[in-house]
C-alpha cells in the first residue's frame, strides 16, 4: 500500500471513529407497523397492495450509493431501510453499513413532513427515475396531497428530465432536498412507500414483474409533455456511442451505421435531446433499433404495434426489461444477442441484423 493510500485509509478510520463518538451506531433493528394500505388497479382485474409508512422523530442516512437507513431510538427500522451490493443485490438488513461504520456525516435538523423517495445511485439512472422514484411520489399521493410535504428527499436534481418531470408534477425546486448534499438528517416526520416493484433480491429479477400501472402513470403524465411533432413513420437508431457507461457498446459500429443508413434509419443520440423531444421522437417512430440502455425506457411512448429491435451483449441476455415493457405496451419486440466481444465491446452479426430489418420492412 502506498503512503498516500495508507494516509487516506487511516484518515477515513479516524473520521469514522469521531462520528461514532458523536452519533453512536445503532445496536439493533425492528420493523415499522405504522402504515396505511392503498390498492392500485392493474391489468385483468389484478390489484397491487402497497404500504405507505409514516414515522415520527427519526433520522435518515444514505451514502447516496448502496445504502439508505431510517433510524429511530438508536435502532434501524429494517423494512424502511435498504442495503445493496455493487451488483444490485439486496443484502440482509444486518449487513447494513451503519452497523459497521455508523453515520459518518454531520446531521442536519429539518422540519417535516418529508417524503423520502431517494434510493441511492440508481436514482440517477434515467430508467429508475421514471420507474422507481416518480412512482413512489405517485403512491404517496394516493393518501397525501403533495402540498402536505415540506420537502421531498430525492437524488440530486441535475438532469433536464428530472426538472421537466418535477415541474409537471408541480413540485417546486425549493421543496427538494438532495440526497447527495444532505446525507444525514433528523426530522419530526417522514413518509416512505414500499418500492413499486422491487420484491426479489436481485434487481433484474424484478423487471419481468413491473406492474402496468407504472407504465400508465408515465404515459398519462408525460406522453404529451411536448407538442412538437417529429416526422411520423420514422425508423430510429438510438446511438449509445457517446454514453459514459461501457456496457452494450458496439465494436463494429461503423458497419452498423452503413446498414441503417441504407435502410433509411435516422441516427439519434438521446444525450443531445431534451426529455420532451425524446418523448416526441419515440411517439412518432414506427421502428426503434437500439442497444440495451436506459434510453429504451422511452418505448412506452411508442404507438401500439411499433417495432423494437434491441441489441444486447452477453451479460445482458437475461435482462428481460424491454421485452416486458414491450408486452405491456403492445409493441413487437425482438432481441439480437451478441455472441462475442471485440475490444471489450459487443460484436453484432451484420448478416443477421440485415435479415431482421428485412423482416420488418
Amino acid at each position: 500500500m502506498s503512503i498516500r493510500k495508507s494516509l487516506r485509509f487511516y484518515y477515513k478510520k479516524i473520521l469514522e471513529s469521531l462520528f461514532q463518538y458523536i452519533y453512536p451506531k445503532p445496536a439493533k433493528y425492528f420493523k415499522s407497523n405504522n402504515y396505511e394500505y392503498i390498492k392500485i388497479n392493474n391489468i385483468k382485474g389484478k390489484r397491487y397492495n402497497y404500504k405507505i409508512y409514516k414515522e415520527n422523530n427519526v433520522q435518515v442516512f444514505t451514502d447516496d450509493l448502496y445504502n439508505l437507513s431510517v433510524i429511530k431510538n438508536n435502532s434501524l427500522i429494517s423494512n424502511l431501510s435498504i442495503q445493496l451490493d455493487q451488483r444490485g443485490i439486496k443484502k440482509n438488513i444486518n449487513e447494513n453499513e451503519i452497523f459497521k461504520k455508523g453515520t459518518p456525516k454531520f446531521k442536519h435538523k429539518i422540519k417535516g413532513p418529508i417524503l423520502v423517495a431517494a434510493q441511492g445511485a440508481s436514482g440517477y439512472n434515467y430508467f429508475h427515475w421514471f420507474f422507481d422514484i416518480l412512482p413512489k411520489i405517485y403512491l404517496a399521493n394516493k393518501i397525501y396531497d403533495l402540498n402536505y410535504f415540506n420537502f421531498f428527499y430525492l437524488p440530486e436534481i441535475k438532469f433536464d428530465y428530472q426538472i421537466q418531470t418535477l415541474k409537471r408534477l408541480k413540485i417546486p425546486k425549493k421543496k427538494i432536498l438532495s440526497s447527495k448534499r444532505i446525507k444525514f438528517f433528523s426530522t419530526d416526520e417522514v413518509v416512505l412507500t414500499e418500492h413499486p416493484y422491487f420484491r426479489k433480491n436481485f434487481w433484474w429479477d424484478n423487471y419481468k414483474s413491473i406492474p402496468k400501472w407504472i407504465v400508465k402513470f408515465n404515459i398519462k403524465k408525460f406522453k404529451f409533455i411536448s407538442k412538437k411533432n417529429f416526422k411520423k413513420n420514422k425508423k430510429i437508431f438510438i446511438d449509445r456511442a457517446d454514453t459514459k457507461h461501457p456496457h452494450n457498446q458496439i465494436s463494429n459500429i461503423e458497419d452498423i451505421y452503413e446498414i441503417i443508413k441504407k435502410n433509411n434509419f435516422e441516427i439519434v443520440k438521446l444525450t443531445e435531446k431534451k426529455f420532451s423531444d425524446q418523448v416526441s421522437i419515440f411517439r412518432n417512430a414506427n421502428t426503434i433499433l437500439a442497444p440495451h440502455g436506459a434510453g429504451l425506457k422511452n418505448i412506452i411512448y411508442c404507438k401500439k404495434k411499433s417495432t423494437i429491435i434491441e441489441l444486447k451483449e452477453k451479460k445482458f441476455m437475461n435482462n428481460y426489461l424491454y421485452q416486458h415493457l414491450s408486452k405491456l405496451c403492445g409493441l413487437s419486440h425482438t432481441s439480437i444477442n451478441s455472441k462475442k466481444y471485440v475490444k471489450n465491446k459487443m460484436f453484432i452479426d451484420t448478416n443477421y441484423l440485415k435479415k431482421i430489418l428485412k423482416r420488418y420492412e
